[in-house]
């Protein structure tokens, strides 16, 4: 395969992308403000959906894996190395040199990739509503709706593999194509779509006090998704059934339902009625702190050992288990004990393995561990007039992130063929300090 030469090419809308806004004030309320807008946006594609898929291919290179599942391919040898330096002699399979008649290599089938040569530039339609209103002499709340629906998202999917190949050929793979492994298409088969909504609350500086909290809630749906904050996952998301994508629209990875947001500093009061040598010791002081409450995000529970649909692909779903899709009021103690055994989750292939039949749990339905911090930090700010002749401010700053030091968990593993299935398996950043002095003049 090569790499497209009219990808973004064939795009029917030239490109065009509108946005519209307004803002309105009530004459009757001039404290209320009325805001709204919409808009297209479009979004350019990384490297990975052109370069990485169609590079990687014979001649120039063939990637062959060794499977013990796949008894029709080579074989993997275990062993330790007989050296700690290159080329570290390890014992490799015996793999022949070469390419078959449609240039893969004839070691094992190779894998090899590319996009849709009428690639289309992945966009989203974005509209917003939002009220705004002050109240007091520095208060104001601010209550927003949002949503975005992205359309011709980007997606790598093996396509060279079809449901039920393993069963119907007696458990050999045979694959659509049958001169290479894997093929990598790029095209633009996802989409999503996104409501939600937040309410602030903010105080301006003032009397040495400033102070601002949000609420965000909201729902974001998808049929390909990657964990919040992972760069490339939602185009090579594991999709279970190549032909199928529609089965795999659900909660998104990357939803965060419920979070709230608050930031304050308060610069403590010193009476006036103090003497030069009190107010310079008492004075100064300043306290802020940010502090984030986030609810977990959505995981899929698979197997990577398991093909239940005879597809070749080892990444499939069980069947719903006895307590359903909904495991609610977890603590953090259960994700430490196991929120679930992989004995809770039957296999749709109860006597044998593959049957041709995809679990139907489905994708994302279980949320991992939350998230919640408050950072804090302290500091004093010293005039020195009489170090240089010029004004000079000695700062005194202490900084504690996590400052109650509470246990963030991560690293929750859903897969069924882990041994630590169902525990969360690693922690976020302990309290941590810093003290800092810094000299201005």
């Amino acid at each position: 395969m090569q790499k497209s030469r009219n990808a973004f090419t064939e795009e029917k809308r030239a490109y065009f992308a509108p946005r519209l806004g307004f803002v309105w004030q009530p004459r009757s309320l001039k404290d209320l403000s009325v805001r709204g807008g919409a808009g297209l946006f479009f979004n350019r594609g990384g490297d990975t959906i052109w370069g990485d898929t169609a590079f990687n291919n014979p001649p120039i290179a063939a990637s062959v894996t060794a499977n013990v599942f796949v008894p029709s391919g080579p074989q993997p040898k275990f062993g330790l190395c007989q050296s700690d330096s290159l080329p570290f002699n390890c014992t490799v399979p015996p793999l022949p040199v070469g390419l078959n008649s449609r240039g893969g290599s004839i070691a094992g089938l190779s894998d090899v990739g590319g996009p849709d040569t009428t690639l289309k530039q992945a966009y989203a339609e974005n509209w917003f509503f939002g009220l705004q209103r002050g109240f007091g002499s520095n208060w104001m709340v601010e209550a927003d709706y949002l949503g975005s629906k992205g359309s011709d998202l980007y997606s790598i999917i093996n396509r060279n593999r079809f449901a039920g190949d393993r069963v119907i050929n007696n458990g050999n793979l045979t694959r659509l194509n049958p001169f290479f492994g894997a093929i990598n298409y790029a095209d633009n088969s996802n989409e999503s779509i996104y409501h939600g909504g937040d309410v602030s609350v903010q105080r301006r500086f003032a009397r040495g006090f400033v102070f601002q909290s949000a609420f965000t809630f909201g729902k974001a749906i998808d049929l390909m998704g990657g964990a919040p904050g992972c760069n490339r996952c939602s185009e090579n998301d594991s999709v279970p059934d190549a032909y199928n994508l529609r089965a795999q629209r659900s909660i998104s990875e990357g939803d965060v339902n419920k979070q709230l947001v608050f930031n304050g500093l308060w610069e403590i009061p010193v009476s006036q009625h103090l003497s030069s040598l009190a107010k310079g010791i008492l004075g100064g002081w300043q306290f802020s702190g940010l502090g984030v409450l986030s609810a977990g995000a959505p995981q899929s529970v698979y197997s990577s050992t398991g093909d239940y649909n005879g597809d070749g692909n080892y990444y499939d779903y069980p069947n719903v288990p006895s307590f359903g899709r909904n495991k609610s009021g977890l603590s953090r103690t259960d994700y430490l004990k196991g929120v679930f055994a992989a004995s809770d989750f039957p296999s749709p292939c109860p006597t044998s393995d593959p049957c041709g039949i995809e679990g139907n749990l489905g994708r994302d339905p279980y949320r991992g561990p939350g998230f919640a911090q408050i950072d804090a930090a302290f500091s004093k700010n010293n005039h020195l007039p009489w170090v240089f002749s010029e004004r000079a401010q000695l700062q005194f700053r202490a900084e504690f992130f996590n400052l109650f030091n509470r246990v963030n968990l991560t690293g929750w593993d859903t897969n069924l063929s882990d041994g630590l299935f169902g525990k969360a398996t690693s922690a976020r950043q302990a309290r941590t300090g810093q003290i800092s002095l810094r000299l201005t003049f």
